[in-house]
């Protein structure tokens, strides 16, 4: 492999993932737990994201509530409006390199919005947002989508950008789709 052509090469296998939606409170972790681990195998999932916010019963994200989506095998847990309903939210952000909130919130609040990871055979880039319609006057999501992707790009080249956009409005999804 000479060529840079060549180099962004990294398997001749097609990346498989896994995304699920918003896991809610003790009944989504319970299939979580039960559910995920087989069928991830079964799928061969090279990287798993959930969105955690309502995990802590139907409103927010503890360090339980992590700690079960991690140990099910999910990689990244990615949040939106819901992850600052409880108060270690703030806490766990700043501290868990696998939890992410929407990159498109103000600066200056806890945790982050982009994450990098090597997998088995994958590398990965994954980026939250969160849309504005029906939901908060934050960042445009069009334009940081733009930045962190084209950043994304920049830093990690061979990375295959993964994009959870948690927003209300199908409009506003299928515009950043």
């Amino acid at each position: 492999m000479n060529t840079p052509a060549e180099k962004l090469i990294v398997s001749e296998r097609v990346a498989t993932v896994v995304m699920v939606g918003d896991v809610v409170g003790a009944p989504g972790l319970r299939c979580l737990f039960t559910q995920l681990p087989a069928f991830s195998k079964k799928v061969k999932a090279d990287i798993v994201i959930a969105n955690g916010e309502n995990s802590q019963k139907g409103f927010g994200i503890g360090q339980e509530e992590l700690r079960a989506m991690l140990s099910s095998g999910v990689s990244v847990i990615t949040t939106g409006n819901h992850v600052w309903e409880r108060k270690e939210a703030a806490e766990l952000l700043a501290s868990e390199p696998s939890l992410l909130r929407p990159a498109n919130y103000p600066p200056g609040l806890p945790g982050k919005g982009m994450l990098y990871m090597k997998g088995r055979d994958f590398e990965w880039v994954v980026i939250n947002l969160q849309g504005r319609e029906d939901l908060y006057a934050i960042d445009c999501p069009f334009r940081i989508a733009d930045e962190l992707v084209a950043r994304a790009r920049r830093e990690h080249p061979a990375a295959l950008v993964v994009i959870d956009f948690h927003a209300e409005s199908p409009e506003e999804k299928e515009a950043l789709a």
